[in-house]
């Protein structure tokens, strides 16, 4: 019997990033799917996401599942959830020649995932290229605050500035509870030392 031959997905080439193009200008829906996992998310490789839009080499695409529009290379991403989840080709290259310079288009895309919630406090993840994220490191509220500010858009700054008026109010809550458990104690101490 004749060894498989492992199915290698090719990445998304210029014809497909046309394609794709012209389908968005006459308002038709396209998906695509993610050739890596992105943990952070929820989301496996293979996950399926429609495209929002394609610039200067970069796709953007809304995940399913997420709220979030998130850029990706084409490489990162595969027309159909089989080659999303086959390997990836690696051309060989002869040891004569040498690698083509990299350019602004060859840099690499670097994802910020920035997660929040009033009772566990804020952190961020950061994915370069294709690789793992990083471990997510805790950042500040006021940090958060100003880095979204920052940025000038209006929903991230909405979505922010609501979770942390949510976490303020919680926050005064507790120390109204605790000034009350106080002043009972208070009382309490008061009413021994007689």
């Amino acid at each position: 019997m004749p060894p498989r031959r492992r199915i290698v997905a090719p990445t998304l080439t210029d014809d497909d990033l046309a394609a794709l193009t012209e389908a968005l200008a006459t308002g038709a829906r396209r998906t695509v799917y993610l050739r890596d996992a992105v943990p952070s998310l929820g989301l496996a490789a293979g996950s399926s996401a429609r495209v929002v839009a394609v610039a200067d080499g970069v796709i953007t695409v809304r995940p399913k599942g997420v709220g979030d529009d998130l850029p990706f290379e084409p490489s990162d991403l595969a027309l159909s959830a089989a080659a999303a989840r086959a390997p990836r080709a690696t051309p060989r290259r002869s040891a004569t020649r040498s690698a083509p310079p990299r350019g602004p288009r060859g840099a690499t895309t670097v994802r910020v995932v920035l997660t929040g919630s009033g009772a566990d406090g804020w952190s961020v993840e950061v994915t370069s290229g294709s690789r793992p994220p990083g471990k997510p490191v805790g950042v500040s509220a006021e940090a958060v605050a100003g880095a979204v500010a920052a940025l000038g858009e209006p929903r991230a700054a909405n979505a922010v500035h609501a979770v942390l008026e949510h976490a303020r109010t919680q926050a005064q809550q507790r120390v109204a509870a605790l000034s009350d458990e106080l002043a009972a104690a208070r009382a309490s101490l008061d009413a021994l030392s007689r």
